[in-house]
């Protein structure tokens, strides 16, 4: 699908399924072949493919010409569920192309902030479009760690000896693994984003001519490295959880089979005076006692409660 933003006498105006050469902004999302070879045949461009764009050298992402910028980052889809997409800008002197597969909340924004402002420029949209992608970013880690701390806290009140905290604790083993991997599908949006800022400052006369806009990069890029910082703490709390978790689980199953231990240590001395009478020899002493059944027994359970004693008194029951 083809969305133009056209300069008219009232202002700038979205118009659907239709390309001009003089329009500011032209978004192809999921575009038809014949889509890409329009808008290629109009602007004198080439559209990279799906596959370049998922390309993870700079090299790919990041090309200067003397005509346009074009420039590849990872932008978080609107499902927070599913990996970030790829989005390529081409940002000339006087339009914008982008070119992605699914819409993120920043394109509906950025789409008012061009309406309600009529003399906004293609390089007034491209920073915005970056600005509200950092954004949606923005408040996916602030959610994500909301629901951490949560999580963590419910984690650490648990009763660990009880079989329902137990079970609680398996699910929320898969919920931080859910939020670890969002975290880092942010964390890769960030690394693309960091490079994007890099380069932006290397072309900061092209992309921002205006020296107001160019201040606003140099805080965009401050603004990422302080999120990228904040996914990786959040990455590494997500780890310090998981690991406790599953130390609680270890717990668990430990105090279980010293339980089991403990049993059958406690009925080694019995087993081993039942298998001496037990033995198939003719001749045995004590086999002719009248009252020798009775003898081994108390001499079985006198024998497991000085072994339970025994525990007792270490304190291991």
């Amino acid at each position: 699908m083809i969305t133009s933003l056209i300069e008219t006498p009232s202002g700038l105006v979205s118009v659907e399924g239709r390309v001009e050469q003089h329009a500011v902004w032209v978004d192809l999302s999921d575009p038809t072949e014949t889509e890409r070879a329009h808008v290629e045949h109009t602007f004198n461009v080439k559209l990279p493919h799906r596959v370049h764009m998922r390309a993870v050298e700079p090299s790919t992402r990041l090309v200067a010409s003397s005509q346009h910028l074009e420039m590849t980052f990872s932008a978080p889809s609107r499902d927070p569920n599913l990996p970030a997409s790829p989005m390529t800008c081409i940002l000339a002197e006087q339009h914008l192309i982008t070119l992605h597969g699914s819409e993120t909340r920043g394109f509906e924004a950025t789409r008012r902030f061009a309406a309600e402002n009529p003399d906004t420029q293609a390089h007034d949209i491209f920073i915005m479009l970056v600005e509200e992608t950092v954004d949606v970013i923005a408040d996916r880690l602030e959610q994500l760690g909301a629901d951490i701390d949560s999580l963590a806290s419910s984690v650490f009140d648990l009763d660990g000896a009880s079989s329902r905290a137990s079970k609680r604790i398996h699910g929320m083993v898969k919920r931080m693994g859910r939020y670890g991997t969002l975290t880092m599908r942010l964390q890769d949006a960030l690394t693309s984003l960091m490079r994007l800022s890099l380069f932006m400052s290397q072309h900061q006369k092209r992309i921002a001519p205006h020296l107001d806009n160019r201040s606003g990069t140099l805080a965009l890029g401050a603004d990422i490295k302080a999120l990228s910082e904040l996914a990786g703490a959040l990455d590494d709390k997500v780890d310090f959880i998981l690991n406790a978790m599953l130390g609680i689980i270890a717990l668990d199953q430990n105090k279980i089979t010293m339980v089991l231990s403990m049993m059958a240590a406690m009925f080694l001395p019995p087993t081993l005076i039942s298998s001496i009478f037990g033995m198939n020899f003719v001749s045995m002493p004590g086999l002719s006692w009248h009252h020798g059944f009775f003898l081994c027994l108390g001499a079985m359970v006198g024998a497991s409660m000085i072994v339970g004693g025994i525990f007792r008194w270490r304190r291991w029951l």
